[in-house]
């Protein structure tokens, strides 16, 4: 569950000193040399960072575009390291930091460590801890569905769906928040997604008291899942082309 960066370079320079920040800091690595591939990867897969490389890469700046156009990656921390680009067009196509080159170390790893708690809100935000809990859904007009939790976000969560429930529009969700002294939680959802046999749903409105309780569960989600991960071999970064 660690943080993942894409980094789009040919330049070797780059790759030596983002790898070693990066791998430092336990942020997963993948390499892309070529504006394609890399824009296939990222309407694919969710990146917490993007380092892109804006002179040395044909077409790189247009990957910063897309990135901010899509939707998994919009949000995403992104680098630009520029030669030619000026600062002004590299912020104005939407990166959150520009670089000079030749890139210093020292410079990048500054800037890496300030961008470091908005990746990581980033991460929470969109990771999914898997879970198994029983879930209430009310609907307005005193319906009860009940249904299962298989994984949640800070955003919301994914259910398993009885075949013959019918979810649409806004809905009370209600469970219990595992713990020594089980809490209950409510908040107020809508279907953000169907599937055949599970449905995504996204938060509307939580109180203040459910959202530090939530909060709390997700932080203890977010610790058991470190300690196993901790627990496992460690596993180099991917740099293929």
């Amino acid at each position: 569950m660690s943080l993942q960066c894409l980094l789009l370079t040919c330049d070797s320079t780059v790759l030596n000193i983002t790898r070693g920040a990066f791998a430092a800091a336990k942020i997963g690595l993948e390499l892309r040399r070529d504006s394609k591939s890399a824009l296939e990867l990222v309407t694919s897969r969710h990146f917490e960072g993007v380092v892109i490389d804006c002179d040395d890469v044909p077409e790189a700046s247009n990957v910063i575009l897309e990135i901010r156009k899509g939707w998994s990656n919009k949000m995403a921390t992104i680098f630009a390291i520029v030669s030619a680009t000026s600062f002004d067009a590299a912020y104005n196509l939407g990166t959150n930091y520009v670089l000079k080159k030749p890139l210093e170390q020292s410079r990048f790893q500054e800037v890496l460590d300030i961008a470091l708690p908005k990746m990581e809100r980033e991460h929470r935000r969109y990771f999914r801890y898997p879970v198994d809990i029983p879930v209430e859904l009310h609907s307005h007009t005193g319906n009860v569905v009940r249904v299962q939790m298989l994984n949640v976000s800070e955003g919301g969560l994914a259910v398993q769906v009885p075949k013959s429930a019918e979810l649409e529009g806004v809905l009370t969700i209600l469970f219990e928040l595992p713990s020594v002294q089980a809490k209950a939680f409510n908040a107020k959802v809508d279907v953000a997604w169907k599937g055949q046999n599970a449905a995504g749903l996204r938060f509307l409105y939580v109180t203040t008291e459910c959202r530090e309780m939530f909060g709390a569960w997700l932080d203890s989600l977010d610790a058991q899942l470190r300690y196993r991960e901790a627990m496992q071999p460690e596993g180099g970064n991917n740099t293929q082309a």
